[in-house]
């Protein structure tokens, strides 16, 4: 595997390791995540659920377009495969294209990851694959700007901002809500790991108080609660505090 390759497999690993820890579990020491890290991917990235209408595209793009139908009559393991595809050649869809996937991505942060049991029924896993594809499909952009020499801040906020709208959209699920304050906090994070949180819950903060809609508000104050309960130590811990108040 060449240094790029590398890069994207390690960086993707360590998104999932983000979520699973997001979930409760104990924290790991460096060693031991890097090995779980690459044991989970492993883990994340088999069995791809079977979708011969995707199998043999000839761009990645027709992912997203595929994505962009109606998704009441999507194929639920064809919308994981088309998610967990575009994940995998973020590094090769054009910067547009890559905004076109994120966008469309969006639209899923709460469709959970597809697995075949032994009765054939779909297990769900409470994986939410469109929120860890986003992440790398928006830092992938940034990182690639950056190398460029280019402005990568205008595409970043543009994500944030979808992002954060979700958060607030009191219409939105609460798996969306909850996936989309975790993308956000991430992608601030970005290039720094694992994220100390206080950008995100200052972010969110904001959002909360320049909300004009109590329900919004609330939302908006709940992810950075959430968020600021996530940061250890005691200085951090305080300015976490701060950001609320």
């Amino acid at each position: 595997m060449n240094a790029e390759g590398h890069r994207g497999v390690t960086f993707v690993a360590l998104l999932i390791v983000s979520a699973v820890m997001a979930t409760g579990a104990e924290p790991m020491g460096p060693a031991i995540a890097s090995t779980t890290a690459s044991t989970i991917a492993s883990k994340m990235t088999t069995p791809m659920p079977a979708c011969a209408e995707l199998e043999n595209l000839p761009a990645a793009v027709e992912l997203a377009a595929y994505l962009e139908k109606d998704r009441k009559g999507l194929s639920g393991s064809c919308v994981e495969f088309a998610i967990r595809q575009l994940a995998a050649a973020t590094d090769k869809l054009s910067i547009a294209d890559c905004e076109r996937a994120i966008s469309v991505l969006m639209t899923f942060l709460d469709f959970p990851r597809m697995m075949t049991g032994k009765t054939g029924r779909p297990i769900d896993t409470k994986w939410y694959p469109a929120k860890v594809t986003i992440v790398g499909a928006t830092n992938s952009v940034v990182q690639r700007l950056e190398d460029a020499h280019q402005d990568s801040v205008p595409v970043k906020q543009r994500v944030l901002d979808r992002l954060i709208g979700i958060v607030a959209d009191t219409a939105a699920s609460r798996t969306a809500v909850d996936s989309a304050a975790w993308a956000v906090d991430e992608i601030m994070a970005y290039p720094d790991s694992p994220s100390d949180a206080l950008p995100a819950v200052t972010t969110l903060a904001r959002a909360a108080r320049a909300s004009g809609d109590a329900a919004s508000s609330a939302r908006l104050w709940d992810e950075a609660r959430k968020l600021a309960a996530t940061c250890t130590g005691p200085a951090l811990r305080s300015q976490c505090d701060a950001a609320l108040n």
